[in-house]
């Protein structure tokens, strides 16, 4: 994974942002700019999401193990609103045996198939889960980041996923 990043780095990959806005953001840094002091200052969290998953080289395996924990974390105030459902811990669940290779693709995708004719509100959030299946893993991510909306208390825990992992 890419960790550090120069001033003509940033400006390449400014993505939605102004150049005077990474002209602002990169003016008091030092030329060699680190992924923690981008997950450390004050652009939005979906930002700093969408730069660690499309800029930083990540690994798929990288990738796959941060999108897990960003959904464990959130996965308490999806079970605050839905206590008696257990479908989309089973999903994470079943993310993190694919992940370590204790069960095939086709395992989940049966399940989710024969789970499909009793399909409700919850089931969207399990197959937000299993879009983490896909090469990148950013959808899954930004889903969740997207649910913190509701409850904000959840963003610091989701940036501390991200901070641990640019160490």
């Amino acid at each position: 994974m890419k960790k550090e990043f120069t001033h003509n780095d940033l400006f390449l990959r400014k993505g939605c942002y102004s150049l005077l806005m990474v002209a602002n953001f990169c003016k008091h840094r030092p030329n060699i700019i680190t992924l923690y002091d981008i997950m450390t200052s004050d652009i939005p969290l979906t930002d700093k999401q969408w730069f660690l998953y499309h800029e930083c080289s990540i690994e798929k395996h990288e990738s796959m193990a941060i999108t897990l924990k960003v959904l464990y974390v959130v996965l308490p105030m999806l079970e605050k609103v839905f206590p008696d459902d257990k479908k989309p811990r089973e999903a994470l669940e079943a993310f993190e045996l694919y992940i370590d290779g204790k069960i095939k693709m086709r395992d989940i995708v049966n399940k989710r198939f024969n789970q499909y004719r009793n399909y409700d509100v919850t089931d969207y959030v399990a197959d937000g889960i299993n879009y983490a299946l896909d090469s990148r893993f950013s959808a899954a991510a930004r889903n969740a980041i997207a649910a913190t909306i509701a409850d904000p208390s959840y963003n610091n825990a989701v940036l501390q996923v991200f901070i641990d992992n640019c160490l």
